[in-house]
């Protein structure tokens, strides 16, 4: 594997340049080098952080943007946003924990109780119904203003 400096990303072996970045500044990775792992929110970044130490992962979290102005339009990318970086000889293990995590919490989505699904609804409907009743009210309200007037 090759290590990019510019980026931190490891790219395959053979590669000209990053595959990550396009940077051409590619050396052989070595087992201390801090490899890219993968962009999180800042609530799954901390909850990575405390597997991490549980099992004992060498990691660093920086800032996702690095100085870089990240766009209000964005919503892919959050000012909030962390980088996760971990040691190359701990990254299939991490790898291993965020896939474990991500299963856990889609596990977690799919068993979200029916109520509060309901529950949701029945304020969408209350809000439909309350928008639909001040609508009709402008509307009665502009037509004795109209007959008081004209």
């Amino acid at each position: 594997m090759l290590y990019c400096t510019k980026c931190r990303a490891v790219s395959a072996e053979g590669s000209r340049a990053c595959s990550a970045c396009g940077s051409h500044r590619l050396r052989p990775v070595k087992n201390g080098d801090f490899v890219y792992l993968q962009r999180a929110s800042e609530y799954v970044a901390g909850e990575l952080s405390s597997l991490f130490q549980e099992y004992g992962i060498r990691y660093e979290m920086l800032p996702y943007g690095k100085g870089r102005v990240v766009s209000l339009y964005d919503m892919e990318v959050m000012p909030t946003d962390k980088a996760l970086y971990v040691v190359y000889d701990q990254l299939e293990a991490a790898r291993t924990l965020v896939a474990a995590h991500e299963k856990l919490e889609a596990d977690a989505a799919e068993t979200q109780p029916e109520e509060e699904e309901e529950a949701f609804n029945l304020r969408r409907a209350i809000a439909a119904c309350g928008g639909a009743i001040a609508f009709i009210l402008f509307i009665m309200l502009m037509s004795w203003l109209v007959t008081r007037i004209g």
